[in-house]
C-alpha cells in the first residue's frame, strides 16, 4: 500500500490525508464523514458554587459557634478553632472564586459519521481547530469533486 500524502499535521498527534483524519489512536475515514464543525464547549461553573458556599458556610458557623475544643499553639500565636475554620472557609470561598471566574472554555471539532457526532478534537484554542477544520473542509471538498454523477 502507498503511503497518503499528509496535508495537515500537528506535535498533538492530529493529522489529516487524502484519505483519513487521524486523531491519536482513531483514524476517521474522510468517505464517512459528512460534516465537519466547530462546536464551542461551555465550561461548568458547579465545582466553583460548590466550594464558594462551602466556604461561605465555614465562614458564618465560625462566627456562630463557640470554640468547644482547644485551639493548636504555634510558635507565632495561638490559634482558636474558630479561627481555623474562618481561614479554612476563606481558602475555600477563594478558590471558588478563581475556579468560578476563570473556567475557559473550549472548542471542539465536531464530525458527523455514520456513528453518530463526535468531537474529534479538543481544544482552549479556537484558531488551532478552525485551522484543522479548513484543511478538513478543503480535503473533503476535492475528494468529492473526483466523482462522477450521472
Amino acid at each position: 500500500m502507498l503511503p497518503c500524502r499528509i496535508l495537515y499535521i500537528d506535535k498533538y498527534g492530529v493529522s489529516v490525508t487524502k484519505h483519513t483524519l487521524k486523531v491519536k489512536r482513531h483514524n476517521y475515514p474522510l468517505k464517512d464523514i459528512t460534516k465537519p464543525k466547530l462546536s464551542v464547549i461551555r465550561p461548568t461553573r458547579r465545582s466553583g458554587f460548590l466550594l464558594l458556599v462551602m466556604g461561605a458556610g465555614l465562614i458564618m458557623s465560625s462566627a456562630v459557634s463557640p470554640a468547644l475544643i482547644p485551639g493548636l499553639e504555634t510558635a507565632v500565636k495561638y490559634l482558636t478553632l474558630n479561627a481555623m475554620i474562618l481561614y479554612l472557609g476563606v481558602l475555600f470561598m477563594s478558590f471558588g472564586i478563581f475556579k468560578t471566574i476563570f473556567v475557559q472554555k473550549r472548542f471542539a471539532l465536531r464530525i458527523a459519521t455514520m456513528e453518530g457526532e463526535k468531537n474529534a478534537v479538543v481544544s482552549t484554542k479556537r484558531a488551532y481547530i478552525i485551522r484543522i477544520m479548513n484543511t478538513l473542509n478543503t480535503t473533503l471538498e476535492a475528494n468529492n469533486s473526483n466523482y462522477v454523477y450521472y
